[in-house]
């Protein structure tokens, strides 16, 4: 049993490591966008960016939502200047599907924030010698690559 406690009172504490870190990196929204989106909004254009073309149903997959739900995200998100609808254009494809793509101004609202995350998580691991900031970050991927392994979880 004492492994497990302490391995739950190391857990508790990178917990606590990754909330000031969530802190430290929050995405701060540009004033023109400031009240006009909500999370699940940052959810799908992080999606688009990783994963642009992708269909609305296969959005509305990856998020958990409906099929109305996402139609009327995309379209708030659209309306916005953040998002286009594009039918496919390949050979054969069902003209029905609608792939989405970020917009210039939402690429580059993303980039910015990313940017703006790593510098942030750039400034507390400084506080740490390079050799101690590769031993964190490696020992965390070998754990999600781990995880990632074992099914269910994707990184």
């Amino acid at each position: 049993m004492g492994e497990d406690s302490e391995t739950f009172e190391l857990a508790r504490r990178f917990l606590r490591v990754l909330e000031v870190l969530g802190r430290l990196t929050h995405y701060r929204m540009p004033d023109d966008l400031a009240g006009q989106l909500a999370v699940s909004h940052f959810k799908a254009l992080h999606i688009l960016h990783h994963r642009p073309g992708i269909a609305q149903k296969e959005l509305a997959d990856c998020m958990g939502l409906t099929p109305a739900a996402i139609s009327t995200a995309v379209q708030h998100m659209e309306s916005l200047g953040l998002v286009e609808r594009r039918k496919l254009q390949e050979e054969g494809a069902d003209s029905r599907v609608m792939c989405l793509f970020l917009s210039e101004k939402a690429v580059a609202f993303i980039e910015e924030s990313h940017a703006k995350r790593c510098a942030a998580a750039a400034e507390l691991l400084n506080a740490l010698s390079l050799d101690e900031q590769r031993m964190i970050v490696e020992a965390l991927e070998r754990a999600m690559r781990a995880k990632e392994s074992e099914g269910g979880i994707e990184f």
